[in-house]
């Protein structure tokens, strides 16, 4: 896994992960504070450059900092491995 410490401010986030697809690709876990938010599957069988995904309607009840981790967690079962390729993140609050 990786993470970063992040700020959020209370309300409603969508998490997206810029990343590259392809047929060794895992699923991620996006987490807050080790509690899942949500998935996104790495898999597709051709290679896809800056593919992005999101995780969305993530509520924050309070602000603070947050460790936001993203974590290789299972893989596609069309999948032949568990790497993951990422060219970026954002965060976006949406209310």
């Amino acid at each position: 896994y990786i993470s970063w410490p992040v700020v959020l401010a209370a309300g409603t986030w969508t998490f997206n992960l810029i990343h590259h697809k392809g047929t060794t690709r895992g699923i991620y876990s996006i987490q807050l504070d080790d509690v899942e938010k949500g998935t996104i599957d790495g898999y597709a069988s051709s290679a896809q450059w800056n593919v992005t995904n999101a995780v969305t309607g993530i509520t924050i009840s309070t602000t603070k900092k947050y460790i936001l981790k993203i974590k290789m967690t299972s893989k596609n079962p069309s999948s032949s491995d568990y790497y993951g390729a990422i060219a970026g993140v954002r965060l976006l609050r949406t209310a």
